[in-house]
């Protein structure tokens, strides 16, 4: 495949990650501000104590497999089988143990009701591990516009049945059956508009060598559920559900950017772009420092704009019950806003092998968390967070020496251009706080919203335009060209 038609497919593929991105954004972030005046802090509390458990079945699902389909570029019918058949048996297990473990679950939170919610929540991981396949074709192609379509609509089917049940009363349930509704229909439609079908046909041998690559993944994701989720059974267990739903509430918003670029770009199209050059270092070089100063402009920009409106977008957004996500919205923001840049970074082993550096890189940083969290418990939840943002910082020093090691681009070099890159959005956001510490006592909360953003808008491109910002630069131009192409 020649270079142009390379770039061609990976802005196309961005372009369309960004409108799923933007589509499921508006579509979850309405549906999650009707949800939260519908529904109690504490709803959200039960979600996040069964997070661990959830995520952590579902990593044997996936096991990496599906990264290791995208990378075999010579992947065929019976790499395809294999790993379908694997799944539905790994699915199938991995429900029965939750299934007869959630009463256990529920006595050590003290809440018996969570042993129904387990229950049906884990119905998500065989719906999910169905269309594993038919998923990492679409990635291996780079062809994100049928997955954006599938995504946005099972968001909204999901959304929809949520809010109606959560006006009728149905509380946490409706949370529920949002999440089975939107794995149903993803996986049904993933199903629908993709001509692989499994034969029956499976291979020891091809199991062992997709095994080989992802043995070092399950391990990394492993790694990654049961210290990321330490929070969430820290709070859940040791303080209350309410207040772990205004921490979940806090993170999730903060995710919605951080996670988001983190799927589109650190690693979901830049990855099988790496992948394409990965035997080119002058190639890899150069494409590896062009989604990186792409990820480290939109993370700052989205994340601290978003820090600076807080204050007035979440009492407008979902009410005065939740002001005390705003102060932990503050306290995670350097931890979001580092989370793609060091998945990215990280991500390069990947692309060149070498799964065992990246699965030792995310246990460098997840270990890291434990002291805070084990202080946290007998002082506050203020320390958890605090250390999660320490972890991220020696995470973000650490990963960017891996990445010397492996395609050899300088730590002062990723330096300066980082902080090349963030210079715009941190002047944008300073000015968009300091107008809300100036004005918001002469202003109701959607007015200084409103200001807020309509300034932050003008002063970035103001600032972008006089100063010939690269990065706003190239985005304006994909943004530009496709609106004319339709």
């Amino acid at each position: 495949m020649g270079a142009n038609s390379l770039k061609d497919k990976a802005i196309n593929a961005s372009f369309w990650a960004m409108i799923d991105n933007f589509m499921n954004l508006g579509g979850s972030f309405f549906i999650s501000l009707v949800l939260a005046r519908l529904l109690h802090p504490s709803d959200y509390g039960l979600i996040g104590m069964t997070t661990f458990f959830i995520t952590f079945f579902s990593v044997f699902v996936k096991s990496g497999f599906m990264l290791s389909l995208v990378r075999e570029q010579n992947a065929n019918q019976k790499d395809y089988s294999t790993i379908f058949y694997f799944n539905v048996v790994v699915c199938s297990v991995s429900y029965v143990i939750l299934f007869f473990i959630a009463p256990y679950i529920a006595a050590f939170f003290e809440m018996n009701e969570l042993t129904s919610v387990l229950r049906l929540l884990g119905i998500s991981l065989i719906i999910d591990g169905l269309s594993i396949v038919q998923t990492a074709i679409r990635v291996k192609q780079i062809n994100y516009k049928i997955q954006a379509k599938i995504s946005i609509t099972g968001t909204v089917l999901g959304g929809i049945v949520a809010i109606v049940m959560a006006y009728n009363g149905y509380g946490v349930w409706s949370l529920v059956a949002q999440i089975l509704i939107r794995s149903s229909v993803n996986s049904s439609l993933f199903w629908f508009t993709s001509k692989w079908r499994p034969i029956l046909l499976f291979s020891w041998s091809c199991l062992k060598k997709h095994w080989a690559y992802s043995s070092s993944l399950l391990r990394n994701d492993l790694t990654i559920v049961i210290f990321d989720n330490l929070y969430n059974l820290a709070i859940g267990k040791f303080y209350s559900a309410a207040l772990l739903g205004q921490y979940t509430r806090a993170k999730n918003f903060l995710d919605v950017a951080s996670m988001s670029i983190a799927r589109i770009l650190s690693n979901g199209v830049s990855f099988p772009v790496l992948c394409k050059v990965q035997g080119q270092p002058k190639e890899l070089k150069d494409k590896f420092f062009h989604f990186l100063r792409l990820i480290v402009y939109i993370s700052s920009l989205t994340t601290f704009v978003f820090v600076a409106v807080s204050d007035s977008l979440i009492p407008v957004m979902i009410g005065d019950q939740w002001d005390l996500s705003i102060y932990y919205i503050k306290l995670l923001a350097l931890s979001s806003f580092l989370y793609p840049i060091n998945v990215y970074n990280i991500s390069i082993a990947r692309v060149v092998g070498r799964t065992d550096i990246f699965a030792n890189a995310t246990l460098f940083q997840r270990l890291m968390i434990v002291p805070a969290v084990i202080v946290g418990i007998f002082t506050s939840i203020d320390i958890m967070i605090i250390g999660a943002c320490v972890a991220s910082l020696f995470s973000w020093i650490y990963n960017m020496i891996k990445v010397k090691s492996l395609i050899e681009i300088k730590l002062v070099e990723q330096i300066k251009m980082q902080a090349r890159v963030v210079y715009i959005p941190f002047i944008v956001s300073f000015a968009a706080y300091l107008l809300y510490w100036l004005c918001s006592s002469y202003f109701s909360n959607i007015t200084m919203l409103l200001l807020q953003l309509f300034f932050s808008l003008v002063l970035l491109v103001l600032l972008s335009e006089v100063l010939r910002v690269r990065e706003y630069l190239e985005l304006k131009g994909i943004l530009l060209a496709k609106i004319k192409r339709l």
